[in-house]
């Protein structure tokens, strides 16, 4: 096995409103994909393709159609409503990505994580100029009821060549891909083991109040709520049920251009120690948002 960290793929983040916040995703220079209706006609999402990662917002828009999850199979549009009941807007999931989700789900196993087998589906390729084209995933969940607010899940593609679309990965903010991804825990040392098993390496650094995992393309901080505090200068959003997925950096090429954008736009933002841009939560529905330099 590869001692590298699995890379981030991408973030789910519950919306109650799908089209609001698109809206407001383009408002701060992301370009969003056509939207999917998901094969279990529950839940909807637009993805925003960055460089190797990227980002989805979805809705429950058939709450009829919501199934219960069983000991074979994970319903991730019921996950996706509970999360929403439980915390509203906010990051539901966080995606490695993997080139076989069986053999990184049977190791997690190992470690006695819980979680659903790997399940397979397909859908057709939105975006794609090629008519008829279709996109193919294997993914794996690790759920477990003793973090319901930070699940993890492996996610392979079987078709990339149909799914990543180079003219949708050019934003008028410069975006380039996600940097950074911040979970807040009340005791971060109680995750290395967990984190350590489904990243599939140690941690980069080891504090009482903070972890840091470093993967091919971004970093996994793990820290209390102090530590967030002192290395953003403010406290997170809102205090929620401990651990849970607080902040995303997004890498761009230029803060100075992203400001001007958000100016330009009426955006509420703030600078962060000269390096970072925060945008205001009124803007990101239940996420933390930030831009730094690449």
């Amino acid at each position: 096995m590869t001692t590298s960290a699995r890379a981030l793929d991408h973030t789910v983040q519950v919306v109650g409103d799908l089209e609001s916040a698109r809206a407001d995703y383009e408002r701060l220079g992301f370009r969003a994909m056509p939207k999917v209706i998901h094969p279990s006609g529950a839940t909807a999402n637009y993805l925003f393709q960055l460089e190797g990662s990227f980002l989805e917002i979805i809705a429950i828009v058939d709450p009829s159609k919501v199934v219960a999850s069983t000991s074979e199979q994970f319903s991730f549009a019921e996950h996706n409503r509970d999360f929403a009941a439980r915390r509203g807007e906010g990051l539901s999931l966080m995606a490695l990505s993997t080139d076989d989700a069986v053999r990184d789900y049977t190791r997690c196993q190992a470690a006695d994580l819980r979680g659903y087998p790997p399940f397979h589906f397909k859908r057709r390729a939105e975006g794609n100029s090629v008519p008829g084209s279709e996109v193919a995933f294997t993914l794996a969940f690790l759920v477990d009821q003793r973090l319901p607010d930070m699940s993890l899940f492996f996610f392979q593609q079987h078709t990339p060549e149909n799914f990543w679309q180079p003219s949708y990965m050019v934003h008028p903010n410069g975006a380039q891909g996600i940097a950074e991804l911040v979970v807040i825990a009340d005791a971060p040392r109680s995750l290395e083991r967990h984190f350590s098993a489904v990243l599939g390496a140690a941690p980069n650094a080891v504090s009482v109040e903070a972890l840091e995992f470093l993967t091919a393309r971004s970093r996994v901080l793990i820290l209390t709520e102090n530590a967030y505090s002192e290395r953003f200068g403010e406290g997170a959003a809102l205090r929620r049920s401990s651990p849970w997925f607080a902040s995303v950096a997004v890498r761009v090429a230029s803060l100075q251009e992203v400001e001007n954008r958000l100016r330009q736009a009426s955006i509420e933002f703030r600078a962060i120690k000269g390096e970072r841009l925060r945008v205001a939560d009124r803007h990101t529905h239940g996420l933390t948002l930030d831009f730094v330099e690449s």
